[in-house]
């Protein structure tokens, strides 16, 4: 059976640079897709080793940056909501949901904290 891969669906991602470019979609669905695909998020690095434990939304920033940076452009906005935000970190964010609806992580009741 074919693995069927998820992509981050949103073209409203612009910077002053790439607007009306698909440059700046194609990098989000590539992100999401290495966040989905490799784990990076539930393993600890590119390890078999999961993570454990309860994490606040910035250090899983950190982790993706660190993994992706070429990925994670801080001045590249969303054009639609999130506007205080790099559109990468909007990708993790689907991402994390995601993997919640899977029943992979679980989203705590305090804001920004994820039980992995």
């Amino acid at each position: 059976m074919e693995k069927k891969l998820r992509t981050f669906k949103s073209n409203n991602w612009v910077t002053a640079e790439t607007a009306g470019l698909l440059e700046s979609k194609d990098l989000a669905q590539l992100l999401y897709t290495m966040i989905m695909e490799l784990n990076v998020l539930t393993r600890i690095g590119f390890s078999k080793k999961t993570r454990e434990g309860t994490y606040h939304i910035e250090e899983l920033y950190d982790v993706v940056k660190t993994n992706f940076a070429g990925l994670c452009d801080d001045k590249c906005f969303e054009a639609n909501g999130y506007k205080r935000a790099p559109k990468w970190k909007h990708v993790v964010r689907c991402a994390l949901d995601v993997l919640k609806e899977q029943e992979v992580i679980i989203k705590l009741p305090r804001r920004g904290y994820w039980m992995f």
